[in-house]
């Protein structure tokens, strides 16, 4: 996938924010209220940024149970995650990085 491909599918400031949390705790499994509250944005325009997330196969949603009907999201694995990893590594020669970083406000 060209890095460019993969910036336009994140360009959204708010999205960019999410896919941090999930890069900085790959391992984890969040719900979608440890999202809002982390990233700062509303439940339901992160609902929408996490079922986006999980059509492109960047996180993957995991029903807990049918009668609780509650969702956890967890960081997919491969080549796409690998190639984000990177973009979101602010490596200093990297002119995609470096854009991300002055979004970020680092």
């Amino acid at each position: 996938m060209e890095r460019l491909d993969l910036l336009k599918e994140l360009f959204d400031k708010k999205m960019i924010e999410i896919v941090k949390i999930f890069l900085e705790n790959p391992k984890k499994d969040f719900t979608l209220t440890d999202i809002s509250e982390k990233s700062g944005i509303g439940f339901a325009t992160t609902h929408r940024k996490l079922n986006d997330l999980a059509f492109a196969n960047i996180i993957i949603a995991n029903k807990k149970s049918e009668a609780k009907k509650v969702h956890s999201y967890k960081l997919s694995e491969g080549d796409k995650i690998l190639e984000i990893s990177n973009i979101f590594g602010l490596k200093t020669n990297n002119k995609f990085s470096n854009f991300f970083k002055r979004s970020l406000n680092y």
